[in-house]
């Protein structure tokens, strides 16, 4: 079975005895839904993967900061809770949201940088990108003197 439900049909969601029947699927449309079915097993198992460390490092943050509520004078009472429960779910947000900033970063990037181009920002970055490449120039000479973007000095010729 398919892992997505739309690439095969079910008796329970097939196409009805009056509409017409889809051609078998093609070679190459069973490639892609094998590839897609292995590419969605391999998500699962980073998901897992991650949930994984996730619990791991909350079990050592646990035990840590027990370590430390336990040193502190001021213990946790109902109407405060305690550093470690703060910091846990902290933590736990924080990496739920992951594949959310993530996918933001790599959609909205582009767009900021298409939209920057041309303003003064820009203009900074690229003067900011241009030192910095004559400060690496500079280095690498100093470093590597035969280096390509910077040749050595022609021989002298005794007088």
């Amino acid at each position: 079975m398919h892992a997505l439900p739309f690439l095969s049909h079910s008796p329970a969601t097939g196409p009805k005895d009056n509409a017409p029947t889809s051609p078998p699927p093609t070679k190459e449309e069973d490639s892609i839904s094998q590839k897609i079915d292995s590419a969605l097993e391999r998500g699962a198992e980073a998901v897992r993967s991650g949930i994984e460390s996730v619990e791991e490092a909350i079990d050592h943050m646990d035990h840590f900061l027990e370590s430390q509520d336990a040193n502190s004078h001021h213990a946790a009472s109902p109407g405060h809770p305690s550093t470690t429960g703060t910091v846990l779910v902290a933590l736990a947000v924080h990496e739920l949201f992951l594949p959310v900033r993530l996918a933001l970063t790599a959609a909205l990037t582009p767009r900021v940088a298409a939209r920057m181009k041309g303003t003064l920002v820009d203009l900074w970055m690229r003067k900011a990108g241009a030192g910095i490449l004559r400060v690496k120039d500079v280095v690498k000479g100093a470093l590597f003197p035969g280096s390509r973007r910077n040749p050595p000095p022609p021989p002298t010729r005794p007088t």
